[in-house]
């Protein structure tokens, strides 16, 4: 069997160590170059809660909606006060109507 050039097994070596530090390199320079640039969880959550639309449009929201529930408290009110003059109403319509049966009444008899 024949012993290897060593001249060729240097240049494997060679490639090897040169493939190795090239990958480095690329793995370095990604790293600088897009990595440092990525945000993180708090710089996310802080972009979202200073530049979000909702949060520059939050107090309005909240006061708008604080006026809905303000109407529809006032109409929920205005719709049981409806219900109990409605409820008087068909009471005063009853004796009404039992009031003019009795005036019908009399005026038959006489």
């Amino acid at each position: 069997m024949a012993e290897p050039d060593p001249s060729s097994l240097m240049n494997f070596w060679e490639n090897v160590s040169m493939t190795i530090l090239g990958v480095l390199f690329t793995i370095g320079a990604f790293w600088l170059g897009i990595m440092r640039r990525l945000l993180s969880k708090e710089d996310i959550v802080e972009l979202i809660e200073l530049h979000s639309p909702y949060s520059k449009e939050r107090e309005s929201i909240m006061t708008r909606l604080e006026i809905s529930r303000d109407m529809q408290t006032q109409f929920a009110n205005a719709l049981q006060k409806n219900t109990e003059v409605m409820a008087e109403l068909k009471t005063q319509l009853a004796v009404l109507s039992k009031t003019l049966e009795n005036i019908e009444n009399r005026i038959d008899k006489q």
